[in-house]
């Protein structure tokens, strides 16, 4: 079980990570290449110009996974990735394969190094790491709801915030392995064989059945699931000793922090709105907000998107206190239609479309009136926020250390490739059958 804080740490965006960080020269720390694990492979080099298993971009054929060989220029364009669905091999000069069996579908591709181990598109876009869950299959949906300038602008900044995650899941990784002592090495590498047999157990018995089990459930096998549980404990450990064990939580510290925040615990009897606006002058984000209203689980998930010009980071949250009146006498918004809506609607209805002078407007009114919430009662999530910011402000100052001896491609240069290879992959297709608008990458 993990300790508590652990999966707190691993959601924890490091944007102040990313930003600033630059191209390292020198060699760093050494990794294993994708198997499991042995004792000799700690600190060890994996080796270079290796045939590496690539996923293939899964068009509505589903092409299968194809083995081919390490694209060496991390810099390659986007038509440098192009493979035929069918048995394929590259052709000189342009990284393009040529086969009667099929269109072209995108493979996977080098973007950079951490450390000396590689980055590929897969493991943002496909199948994840340790840790990180792949964000394709999302970036395929958004793209059927977006213009593709909105598109653009959400997608990267998913994959700078997954890239971001990744950098420090393998920068934490790897400096636990370096900081092993040889008899905390022969014990991970113990407790590693007990994970795996308690797995195949819970999958059947044998390996070759625990095998099956993942390649039907997970696409992975039991080598690459085991090098994922073997970075996965890694970086928890580092965690447990490099940080939870630096933090620490007073009652005082809980008493400030809800004395600091009445207005949040005990606050006055008010309306609480959300208000999502569109500029008029681009009807295709009024279209793609439309059909996103219709989709989202809820009307802050879709007012959260950067279609909605009025505060989207909040979820267009409109507080209004209600000042000793009803809230049919109130007055909340200057425009009438809105204030209309305001005062007539239910808890948990929606108004909209509601057309202003430069906007077209949605309300939702989420609750009304007031609750106070005792210390008593509020210390267990304040304690929680709390120990969350400052392991927030210690795991950002150690990954920021380590960034500092480290060896990484530059981070802005990676969410660019990574960036035209999404578009190429998930909006460029919605594209020519009609679900987009723009078409073309780069453009």
């Amino acid at each position: 079980m993990d300790a508590p804080g652990v999966n707190v740490l691993r959601k924890i965006g490091v944007v102040s990570v990313l930003l600033g960080m630059g191209a390292c020269s020198g060699q760093g720390v050494g990794v294993h290449s994708g198997k499991s694990l042995s004792l000799a492979e700690f600190g060890s080099t994996a080796p270079r110009g290796q045939e590496a298993q690539f996923i293939v971009a899964a068009p509505e054929s589903g092409a299968v996974p194809q083995q081919l060989k390490v694209i060496p220029d991390a810099a390659a364009s986007v038509s440098d990735l192009v493979v035929s669905a069918g048995p394929a091999r590259l052709g000189p000069g342009t990284g393009a394969a040529s086969s009667p069996e099929g269109p072209p579908v995108l493979v996977d591709a080098k973007v950079g190094d951490i450390n000396g181990r590689a980055v590929y598109a897969s493991a943002i876009f496909d199948y994840g790491l340790a840790g990180i869950s792949p964000i394709g299959a999302e970036l395929a949906a958004e793209a059927k709801l977006r213009p593709l300038d909105n598109w653009r602008f959400f997608a990267r900044q998913k994959i700078a915030s997954t890239l971001g995650d990744l950098i420090r899941e393998e920068l934490l990784r790897a400096e636990a392995l370096q900081r092993f002592t040889p008899e905390q090495k022969l014990g991970f590498l113990g407790f590693m064989e007990k994970l795996q047999q308690d797995f195949q157990r819970s999958r059947g018995g044998s390996r070759a059945l625990a095998e099956r089990s993942l390649r039907e459930t997970e696409g992975i096998s039991i080598d690459e699931w085991r090098r994922r549980q073997e970075d996965d404990e890694l970086v928890k450990f580092q965690l447990r000793e490099r940080i939870l064990g630096r933090v620490s939580v007073s009652y005082r510290d809980i008493e400030q922090r809800y004395d600091s925040e009445k207005d949040r615990f005990d606050p006055p009897p008010r309306a609480m709105f959300r208000l999502a606006q569109v500029s008029k002058s681009r009807p295709e984000d009024v279209d793609a907000f439309t059909k996103l209203l219709s989709s989202a689980s809820s009307f802050e998930e879709a007012a959260k998107s950067t279609l909605n010009i009025n505060q989207h980071e909040k979820g267009g949250l409109e507080a209004r206190e209600l000042n000793g009146k009803t809230r049919a006498q109130g007055d909340f918004f200057p425009a009438p239609a809105l204030n209309e809506a305001a005062r007539t609607m239910k808890v948990g209805d929606t108004a909209g479309p509601i057309e202003l002078s430069t906007t077209i407007a949605w309300l939702h009114l989420d609750s009304e009136g007031a609750k106070r919430v005792s210390l008593y009662d509020a210390q267990i999530t304040l304690e929680d926020e709390v120990r969350s910011d400052r392991s927030k402000r210690e795991l950002n100052r150690y990954v920021n250390a380590l960034q500092g001896k480290a060896s990484i491609t530059d981070a802005e240069q990676m969410v660019e490739r990574l960036a035209k290879i999404a578009e190429a992959r998930y909006y460029v297709p919605q594209a020519r059958t009609g679900a987009g608008g723009e078409t073309g990458v780069g453009q």
